[in-house]
Formats: C-alpha cells, structure tokens, sequence
C-alpha cells in the first residue's frame, strides 16, 4: 500500500485462475498467531498511529487519505479467535474517520519464504484494505529505494478483485524515473466481503510468487534498486502490516452508501521458511545490449546449477513474459529465429523444488526499432489523436512508463504502456498514469495558426496533472484533472489558442503528477 498508489478502475485485468498450486519447497512453519487470546499479541503486533505525519509522510499518508490510525480497542481488538480492524466515522484529532494499521515491525520481521493470511474483507465505498510488507531498516533509502511488498490490496472500487504489487526503484520524486512499479494479478471471484480467503506470498531470492486460495495467479522477477545490485531491494527483512485505509487516491472517497463501521476480519496469519538455495544461473551468451545480425536465429546460450538438488528446467521469456522456448537438460542452448528488433529476454532456472532464479539480456536485433508514426504516417492536425496510437519505438525513445508490462492488457499488447477500454466500452484510452510518464506522437500540423486543443479525460481521485509539448516546447502550463465522477466519468478539458507551426512535429504527452485516463487529443481552428 504505497505512499502513491497508481490506480484505475476503468478496466482490469481479469485473470483466469491457474492451475498452479504449491510447491512443497522444504517449507516448515516458523511463526504462526491463530489470534486465540482476549487481546492483542504485543510480542508480534504494534501500531503506526496518525495521519502519517509522525513518520515524515504528508497529505494523508501520501494518498490523499481520510483516516486518522489510533491503538484503541475501538479500531483493532481480538473478537472469536479473529483480529478485527474497524475503520469507523467518526471526530478524532481533528479529522472524521479512524482506523488500525497493525505492525510486526521490530517485532516479526523476516526475509524470504511462505507468507500468508486468512481474510476476510469488508465492503463499502472508500475502504481501502491492504495485506503488505515494508523494509524493516530502510537500508537502501527511502521509499521506493529500499522496497515494498503487498501481497492484498482490495477497494470498493473493485469488490471482486485483489491486487498485489512491487514497488522499487530511484527515488521519489523523480520526473523521469520515480520507480518500477510492477502490478499484476486482478482476480475474480465475486465479492470478498462475503467470506474468508486464504492471501499468500512465495518470496524468493530472485522471485516473488502471489496466490489466492491456494493458485498461483502472479509472479516478478524483474526489479531494481538504484542503490544496490540486484536482487536489492529484496534482499533485506521486511516486516508485516494489515490496515483500512478510508478515501483516498485508491478507493476514492465514502458516500451516504458507505456502512460503518467497517471491519477487516484476519483468521491467522502464517510464515513458513526453506533451508533450499535456489540455482545458480547465469546468460552466457548474448551478452547483454548486444547487436545480433540479421538473417539468422538469436543464439542464447545458459549455464544452470543447482547445488543441493538438481535442476528441473530452464525457461526462456520474451518481453511480454510469452513462452519461447523450454529446456529440461543440458545444454541449456535456445535458438529463437524471429525478426529485426529490439528485445528483452528473461530465463528462469527452476531446481526439483520449485525454487528459481532469474537472469536478462537486453539486445537489438538487424535494424532494431527506430520510433515510427504508429499507422506509418505522422497524424493529421486538426484532426483527432487517439491516446493509444503513441508512436512505434522502445522505452525512453518513443514512450516512458514507470512500470513493466501493459497493466489494461488492450490493444497494443506487448507494449509497457498501460491501455485499457475507452470511454462507454468503446475504443481504448490509457490508464495506470504514473507521475513522469510521457508518450510522443508524430504529427503533420496543415496551416501555421492558432488552434483549440481538448483532451479527453477521467479521474476517480482528481490529483491528475498533465502538459501537452511540441518538439520540446511546453504548450500548455501544467494542466490539472479535478474528479470526474469516477475513471469511466470523461469529461474535456479544453485549451483556446495554441499556437503551432506548419510541418511535422513530434508531440509529447507528459504526465506531472499521477491520477488520470486520457482517451484522445483533438485540434481544432481556434474559434474566434
């Protein structure tokens, strides 16, 4: 549960459950709390309390949110062998709603294994729920330096869904690159307010592993730090959190529906731990940014070990996490014969465990991916730009997205632009802004001249803020997106008497701060 959540509700990705369950991985159960006592355990559990002001993080927790924590037995107690967290309405320093975020910090804290929860989850607009690990040191630096780990997160905004995410990277804020921010798993199963769910989290050297009810729905192995080399951040203890958020740039804010008091049931919690190492695993060949030439299959070339058991197999990924090739004995050679390019290959060495490790390679391919018009022509001004239609090209060249992989799943698949339905079910839009994002476009402007420029837009927290570039030149002061009613709610925000000049042009889209959806750009003549 971030300090900035990035969040969108317009459409998510709605995953199929896998087949997957566990692993036996040689865990054995370390440390339980069944919650059967008349109280809170304070050998395994403590409390953050406030607005987050006490801890340096200003404006509600750095998510807009409305609550204030306490360690009253009003907000977190022991009831039927459960521990209960009540978010309730309420006038309390100075502010209109409580609530509990329970701590292990200095008391359970942990590094790697088999960490899992049994919950039940509230329901209601503005609740905010997370099940989530912080570094218990801080060792790399401040957030997202040092990590986070959430292995729930659940809204209102979608009651049928969890989340679970990584967070990691340079610090905050910084305009180009404020983190990698990895976010996978919706998962349907129908409202989670209705009974109890088992939340777990695999957590490996060199991957994380998140399951519901016992399935493997997700799993990340690509993170960093710049402080330390990979695997930091993860590599240091973290310690455990439950809490209920209220409001915020997650759920949004409560309303006349919402029932109080809201309540977070947790059956038990449990961290199971493996005395297994997992394989060692290195690329021998390409190396990495190497320039393959044209015309003939990519040769890559893994060494794999597993010194206390034996290794299973080794699997080859593209950029888009896709299967492409699979070894089950040595030598552990792939020859993939696809086209010119630029690419991004991940393999992963799995032991007789389960247990993995994971190593890339980033490498061109014949003429690689020069930044084109996306339909082979720069787009017409006037005219209509859909958000979507970003320009051909790689990360840092044609586009920047602070996180792997398309999170809406549409359209442009492979893409690490997150893009999701458009406006009424129709078209494609782009959701999950993150602060410092950006997207350019060619454009051929017709007629030097003043034109109007409206941009279609939505948002549930209304902390977007956006400006509109051409060639560099800002066109637009920082524009800001005020709560549309929600992230299918669009509305236009319009800007009278751009200048611009005859000719092609490449047009930027940058994102100044996080919390919108953009469907379209569109100019016009300015209107006299």
């Amino acid at each position: 549960m971030s300090k900035h959540f990035k969040f969108s509700a317009v459409i998510v990705i709605t995953m199929l459950i896998s087949t997957v369950c566990f692993a036996g991985g040689g865990y054995k159960l370390v440390w339980e709390d069944q919650f059967d006592g008349d109280k809170i355990n304070h050998e395994n559990w403590g409390h953050m309390i406030g607005d987050g002001a006490l801890y340096g993080i200003p404006d509600g927790w750095g998510n807009h949110e409305l609550q204030y924590y306490t360690e009253r037995k009003e907000n977190s107690y022991i009831e039927d062998g459960k521990l209960v967290l009540a978010a309730k309405k309420e006038d309390y320093q100075g502010m209109n709603y409580t609530s509990a975020r329970v701590v292990s910090h200095h008391r359970k804290d942990l590094k790697y294994g088999k960490i899992e929860a049994r919950i039940k989850l509230p329901s209601g607009k503005g609740q905010w729920c997370a099940f989530w690990m912080m570094p218990t040191d801080s060792a790399y630096g401040k957030w997202p330096l040092s990590g986070e780990i959430d292995i729930l997160e659940a809204t209102n905004a979608s009651p049928d869904r969890v989340m679970s995410s990584i967070f990691y990277g340079a610090p905050w804020p910084g305009m180009e690159h404020i983190s990698r921010f990895s976010e996978e798993g919706w998962e349907k199963k129908g409202d989670l307010s209705q009974e109890y769910h088992v939340y777990t989290l695999e957590w490996q050297p060199y991957e994380m592993r998140w399951y519901f009810d016992g399935r493997l729905y997700s799993a990340q192995n690509k993170w960093f730090t710049t402080a330390a080399p990979y695997p930091a951040p993860f590599d240091k203890e973290f310690y455990l959190l439950f809490n209920i958020a209220v409001g915020g740039s997650g759920p949004g804010d409560p309303d006349e529906t919402t029932v109080w008091p809201m309540k977070m049931y947790v059956d038990w919690v449990k961290v199971y731990q493996s005395d297994n190492l997992p394989p060692m695993l290195k690329i021998l060949s390409p190396k990495d940014n190497a320039n393959v030439p044209a015309g003939k299959p990519i040769e890559i070339k893994v060494e794999a070990l597993d010194v206390d058991g034996s290794i299973d197999r080794v699997e080859f990924y593209d950029e888009s996490d896709e299967l492409i090739g699979k070894k089950t004995s040595p030598p552990y050679t792939l020859n993939w014969d696809t086209g010119d390019g630029c690419y991004k290959v991940t393999v992963k060495a799995y032991d007789n465990d389960d247990f993995v490790n994971a190593a890339h390679v980033t490498l061109t391919k014949g003429v690689g991916c020069p930044q084109l018009p996306y339909h082979g022509k720069a787009m017409s001004i006037p005219g209509r730009i859909e958000a979507e239609d970003f320009d051909k090209g790689i990360q840092d060249e044609a586009y920047h997205d602070s996180d792997r992989g398309n999170n809406g799943g549409q359209y442009r698949k492979n893409s690490d632009v997150d893009i999701v339905i458009g406006e009424k079910g129709a078209g494609y839009a782009l959701g999950w802004m993150m602060s410092g994002e950006w997207l350019e476009y060619a454009v051929n402007v017709a007629k030097s001249g003043s034109y109007d420029v409206k941009f279609r837009v939505a948002s549930e927290p209304g902390t977007g803020k956006f400006r509109l570039e051409f060639d560099g030149v800002a066109k637009t002061d920082a524009l800001e997106v005020g709560k549309t009613g929600g992230w299918e709610s669009y509305t236009d925000i319009v800007v009278k008497g751009v200048e611009l000049e005859a000719g092609e042009h490449i047009m930027k889209f940058f994102v100044v701060f996080e919390g919108l959806n953009l469907d379209y750009i569109e100019f016009t003549p300015a209107s006299k």
